[in-house]
């Protein structure tokens, strides 16, 4: 059995008889808001048709096709989607932004197919939707319509704003914003095209996999409201690894995941090229956060009040949740690699085959008017869409911009069993429900009744009002059922939403390139380094220029490359552009129109000793002039691929000595290059009790030899107290380096209580350093 070509894809709805994609339901679509531990994954096997292949004995499988393309848009000066805070304005790019696109049709009737589209945005907005629909119907007829075609967003909050044509969420991104528009409405229709031109024959697997250490409810108190039975299941991964810190565009914890199974399967090629197509589809991931280290005021370290989340000094903004990582660019890696890990063990073994004819409906629904039967007698109904007080307060993932406090998992989950539970009713048992969320429309978020009641964030964001979510479930029912019935056609529906007659309107300044007197655009203002090894940055400044302007090429354009010569060519050949996670490119806006590019390569363990270059390029704007492309480059570099050298491993047990040849300046120059590999009490050691005397100890050589049972410390080269005192310090910390608990050395309670006698007005008093 020869395999051709492997893809994952998520897709709503499955059965084994039967496969059917709810679309959405809404001048809003559907757009819950929780994750699962759980990864729900299909694996398409795309095979030759060979009837001798076991596959083909199992069914016949459909067509399908898969497709993907650039839409990442303008990455300077235009505020990102999602934390909804104005002055995070994008800074320059970590990682390109993609639209994926997964068609599925029967083989026997290839009329009857579906569209699964996920972008990697922050949301889908309606704009978008209608504007890629106009496009598609133009090329293709009535063959894709509202019916059969999805479009989700992964929901990063690390792409560009601007493609939401209502006032609340136009207003946090500086308004319409054309190119952002643009970029993602031509990623969608030619990732769409691509699928559509590469249709062959695959089968379908489901498999599911449990994802571990990647993610807490970051609203518990809401969330224990709901009924005990109901809390004891899994939950999701929010794309919220970056903060609301960060400038540089990029996909996220997801993005990261599907990047890492891309460029496994298309080996040699560059991100975003080559044919294995790989996509992460949010679910209903609304109070599920991927910094596991939990709320914590950045100023005291404590925990944050449970019931608002936020701090007793310093209000909500102190109130900052943080991953596993030791920065948000390690922690996005650390998630977005458990959710690949997860996913590739899916892909290899999933074995549920789901097979059968396909079958799609959609229906246009005016929320604000929705009747509910809640019960035989009574019945409630949808409210027209405001945000409450606690909207503002924001997330421990990303604080409102303003001082107020606050008060879904649970919604997804009563979704699918009612969905599951109609199917079952009809006669249709057996289903495997899956819900694609942030699809069609965004509509903030949909809490259970019982968390609305608390009115934290998610409550107050809820804007239909505490009977939404038995709006949807009884929606859904009713799409099920249409299904199941064959009674599609008989759904009513509102007039479709109209593109609103909003041409340019945004909070953007005019592009006025500007460079330095007698230089040029890619001039190199600092240059990299003559040598490196691994895990080194290599890092170059040129004369830059807006990366706006750039904006309309992105498509077949890279901001960087980093390239290495072929001694047997002679030439220069490309193995990173700005799509690499592990390059950076990194804008600063200077005065009167001057700007700086910097380019960081964080030199991966797998790079090969050689030359290297890192080219830069760019278009520039200046006042009266059009738009000119230019570029630059750096000096060439030697890179050595040889291991550092191994520090030597301190014993677990005292004493240890400190030859003399050791010098204590090596020792902290070691230490300050490990920093961020140990724990956080050995840092806060280092800066609080060390780092005011590292300095003054120069180049002098000590020896120091801790004699366990008469706990003596002897030490030449003349120094006072406070410098055998930051010798001792420095001993401890070497240990820490190698997270030895302090409290698991022998000799830890003679040490601690040497210091104090020895030293007892010193800052090494064992109440306000060990005990901390």
């Amino acid at each position: 059995m020869k395999e051709v070509a492997q893809w994952p894809v998520a897709v709503p709805l499955m059965k084994k008889s039967k496969l059917a994609i709810a679309l959405g339901i809404v001048t809003v679509a559907f757009v819950m808001v929780v994750l699962a531990v759980v990864i729900f994954l299909l694996v398409l096997y795309v095979q030759p048709s060979d009837a001798n292949s076991e596959l083909s004995k199992g069914s016949e499988g459909y067509l399908i096709g898969v497709g993907r393309a650039d839409c990442t848009g303008p990455v300077a000066e235009v505020p990102l989607m999602g934390y909804a805070k104005p002055a995070q304005k994008g800074g320059g790019i970590l990682s390109r932004l993609y639209c994926r696109t997964f068609i599925l049709a029967e083989r026997q009737n290839d009329i009857n197919r579906v569209v699964h589209v996920v972008a990697e945005i922050g949301l889908m907005s309606q704009r978008i939707r209608l504007e890629v629909m106009k496009q598609v119907k133009d090329k293709y007829g009535n063959l894709y319509n509202h019916n059969n075609v999805i479009m989700t967003g992964t929901h990063t909050h690390s792409g560009p704003g601007g493609y939401v044509q209502y006032t609340l969420l136009m207003l946090s991104s500086g308004g319409l914003i054309k190119p952002t528009l643009n970029a993602i409405v031509n990623g969608i229709v030619k990732s769409i095209d691509m699928a559509h031109q590469n249709m062959v024959q695959g089968h379908i697997f489901i498999g599911t996999g449990l994802v571990e250490n990647s993610q807490i409810n970051r609203s518990p108190l809401s969330y224990l409201q709901n009924p005990v039975s109901e809390r004891r299941r899994w939950f999701a991964v929010h794309p919220v690894s970056m903060n609301n810190t960060n400038l540089l565009v990029n996909s996220d914890n997801v993005g990261y995941a599907a990047y890492l199974f891309e460029q496994e399967k298309n080996e040699g090629y560059l991100p975003g090229k080559g044919p294995f197509v790989a996509a992460f589809t949010s679910s209903n991931l609304g109070d599920v956060s991927p910094n596991t280290k939990g709320p914590h005021c950045i100023n005291t370290g404590e925990p944050c009040e449970n019931m608002g989340n936020y701090c007793l000094i310093g209000g909500a903004k102190l109130c900052i949740a943080t991953g596993p990582g030791t920065d948000m660019f390690q922690s996005t890696q650390i998630i977005g690699r458990h959710i690949y890990s997860n996913a590739k063990e899916i892909y290899t073994k999933a074995s549920k085959e789901i097979y059968g004819p396909i079958s799609s409906v959609h229906r246009w629904v005016d929320m604000s008017n929705v009747t509910v039967q809640l019960n035989s007698t009574h019945t409630g109904k949808t409210c027209k869409p405001a945000l409450g007080y606690s909207f503002a307060a924001g997330t421990m993932d990303g604080p409102g911009m303003f001082n107020f406090t606050q008060g879904k998992t649970m919604s997804g989950r009563r979704v699918r069993e009612a969905v599951k539970k109609e199917f079952e009713i009809q006669g249709k048992a057996g289903m495997d429900i899956i819900i694609s969320g942030l699809s069609s429309i965004y509509t903030h978020y949909i809490t259970t009744y019982e968390e609305y009641q608390v009115q934290r964030y998610e409550g107050g964001s809820t804007i239909f009002g505490p009977h939404t979510l038995s709006a949807y479930i009884q929606l859904f029912q009713g799409l099920a059922r249409a299904l199941a019935t064959n009674t599609t056609q008989d759904l009513t529906n509102i007039p479709e939403p109209p593109i609103l007659n909003i041409t340019n309107l945004n909070f953007l300044p005019p592009i006025m390139d500007k460079k330095p007197l007698g230089q040029k655009y890619g001039d190199v203002l600092k240059d990299v380094q003559p040598t490196y090894k691994v895990g080194e940055i290599a890092e170059v400044h040129f004369v830059g220029a807006n990366p706006r302007s750039s904006a309309e090429y992105m498509a077949n354009f890279t901001f960087l490359t980093v390239e290495k010569h072929d001694n047997i060519s002679k030439s220069w050949q490309v193995l990173h552009d700005d799509a690499s996670w592990d390059t950076r490119l990194i804008w600063k806006k200077g005065m009167m129109g001057q700007s700086t590019s910097i380019i960081e390569w964080h030199i991966p363990k797998t790079s090969e000793s050689g030359k290297y270059r890192i080219q830069y390029f760019g278009h520039s704007k200046e006042l009266f002039s059009s738009v000119r492309a230019f570029n630059g480059s750096s000096s060439t570099f030697e890179f050595s691929n040889t291991k550092p050298s191994e520090v030597k491993e301190a014993p677990k047990f005292m004493p240890y000595s400190f030859q003399n040849s050791d010098s204590i300046t090596t020792l902290v120059n070691d230490a300050l290059e490990t920093i961020l590999e140990i724990k956080d009490l050995a840092k806060t050691f280092f800066i609080s009790s060390l780092g005011k005397w590292a300095l003054k100890i120069g180049e002098t050589n000590y020896r120091m030899s801790l004699d366990q049972d008469a706990g003596k410390i002897s030490s030449t080269g003349g120094r006072e107290e406070e410098d055998k005192t930051s010798a001792i310090f420095l001993l401890i910390f070497f240990f820490s380096m190698f997270n030895v608990e302090f409290k698991s050395l022998p000799s830890f309670s003679t040490l601690v209580e040497f210091l104090i006698q020895q030293f007892p007005n010193s800052c090494c008093r064992s109440d306000n350093i060990f005990n901390s």
